[in-house]
Formats: structure tokens, sequence, C-alpha cells
């Protein structure tokens, strides 16, 4: 049996979710520019998040994790647009009221990728003392585990 692709959201259907998710219009707006009811909308969004769900790389822990990269991207996505808008209104205006909305911008943005990589490598480090712990599992003699491999099992344990 094999497993096929969905096919990807049309053009229409990704202009819909930048719209209303990443510019944060309404969804009557969304309606109105695309001359469409606001139920279409809401479809055309589920299609785009539930199609960006399956395609994007995949974390491992499956429902969950598979929102969380969606979200992770539409903030990105927010946080570029609103990185954009505030460059623009800098370089037109010079106040420093857009500068700082920059700096705070591209902080979040920073953060945003830090936990990413924060949260990758705390995985990978946990699944790295997984293997460990079954590494020790196999070695063990018929009738159980030394008291020591006992104690750093527990220890591992505790510190995931």
């Amino acid at each position: 049996m094999s497993v096929s692709t969905p096919l990807p959201p049309t053009g229409r259907d990704f202009l819909a979710y930048q719209r209303l998710v990443v510019d944060a219009a309404s969804t009557r707006q969304v309606a109105a520019e695309l001359n469409i009811s606001q139920t279409r909308v809401r479809q055309l969004i589920r299609r785009v998040l539930d199609w960006m769900q399956q395609t994007l790389p995949e974390d491992t822990e499956m429902s969950q994790a598979g929102q969380l990269r969606v979200a992770r991207y539409i903030a990105a996505d927010r946080l570029e647009r609103y990185l954009i808008q505030a460059n623009g209104l800098w370089e037109q205006t010079s106040e420093t009221k857009y500068a700082n909305l920059l700096f705070k911008v591209i902080n979040a943005l920073s953060k945003l990728s830090e936990g990413g990589l924060k949260f990758d490598r705390h995985r990978a480090e946990i699944a790295l003392r997984k293997a460990n712990i079954e590494k020790e599992l196999q070695r063990a003699e018929p009738g159980g585990i030394t008291p020591e491999t006992r104690r750093r099992i527990e220890h591992e344990l505790n510190l995931m």
C-alpha cells in the first residue's frame, strides 16, 4: 500500500491563509477580497493548515508536535510581516518608536528560533539517554540488572 501526498493548496488558498492568519484580516474582509463566503475562507484556511501539518519536516511527537510546528511557522510569518511593516515605517519617518519596534520584533524572532533549537537539543539528549538505558538493559544478566546499573538508570530517568 502506498501513501499518497496530498496536492498542495492553490495560490488562492495561500492568499486566504496569508490575509487571515499572517495579516490578521477578518474572515469577512478576506471573503470580500476573494469574492467567496466566510465559510469557504475557513475551509481554505483549514486546508492550508492541514497541508502544512502533513508536509512540514517531522518532529516526532505526532499530532501535538505537528500543531506546534505549524504554530511556530505561523508566528514566524506574523513576525516577518511586522518586521517588514516596522522597517518601512522606520525608513519613512526615522521615528525612534519604529526603531524600538524593530528591535522588539527581531528579539521575538530570535527567541522563537532559539526556543526551537533548545527544544530539538533537549529531545536529542533524551533520545541519547534512552538509547544508553536500552543498552544497559540489553547487557543485563538473565537474573536482572546490577545495583550499579539500576542507580544509573534511575539517575537518568530523574534527569528526563
